[in-house]
């Protein structure tokens, strides 16, 4: 499924940790162990994560192979000290990043199972390690933002076949009575450099020191829908739009 050795998993860099993805003739290899192991079922986080997407069937696994390595990408000797250095990255109680390099797509893992596979009597080989997706899709990362003093318009393509709500920062450049619109929402009374961040998924509204300002706002809920969209913008404001589309893997 990956192409490339290196990738971002849960915000580290897998160079920071020495390791590449690989791909590895099995007969060469000896399994030693299961080194760790459990049953996961995105259903259990579905409730807790906006990004979910029901799906009809529990999204397949996925299988990467990691080998211990040098500065010049030469296999070094498995130790016990650094299969738990890798087994504290990897093993986490919730769903996170993985970005393989070069892409602009984000997967959410959670890691299932992690077995050493080895050539004896070297010590030298893979740990295999299996993950299981929050869904059946991978995130196209997408923001951009804009300063308006007047008005301005925006132009957004949304390249799923689904409606997609964004989460959107306001930053108030004006005064309190200032009211900043986005197409048919608008909100107004914060204060002057007030951040606030609109998720017109889950419909809420809180500024960066964790005040609820759902009360200033009309709850005219932002929608992008299939393809090309305008926003229209209006006030004495910042505008940052912060989108992950989801794409089928």
């Amino acid at each position: 499924m990956f192409r490339k050795k290196n990738f971002i998993f849960n915000n580290i860099p897998n160079t920071d940790m020495n390791v590449i993805l690989v791909t590895f003739d099995d007969e060469q290899l000896n399994t030693i162990d299961v080194s760790y192991s459990r049953e996961i079922s995105s259903e259990e986080y579905s409730a807790s994560n906006p990004m979910y997407i029901v799906n009809e069937s529990e999204p397949e696994e996925i299988t990467i192979s990691l080998m211990y390595v040098d500065s010049l990408d030469r296999p070094l000797q498995w130790n016990d000290d650094k299969i738990m250095e890798i087994k504290k990255w990897l093993i986490t109680d919730r769903f996170v990043s993985f970005i393989e390099q070069d892409s602009d797509y984000t997967l959410y893992l959670m890691c299932s199972r992690i077995e050493k596979r080895m050539v004896l009597p070297s010590m030298v080989g893979v740990l295999e390690c299996t993950f299981k997706p929050l869904t059946s899709y991978k995130y196209l990362e997408y923001s951009t933002s804009v300063s308006v003093n007047g008005s301005k318009s925006l132009g957004i393509n949304n390249p799923t076949d689904e409606i997609y709500k964004p989460i959107i920062k306001i930053t108030n450049s004006g005064s309190t009575s200032s009211t900043i619109k986005i197409n048919s929402f608008s909100i107004t009374g914060l204060g002057n450099r007030e951040v606030v961040t609109v998720d017109n998924l889950i419909c809420t509204v809180f500024n960066n020191n964790g005040l609820n300002r759902f009360s200033t706002c009309n709850r005219a809920w932002i929608v992008l829908e299939p393809g090309y969209n305008v926003l229209n913008i209006s006030g004495n404001c910042t505008v940052e739009i912060l989108c992950q589309f989801p794409m089928p893997l």
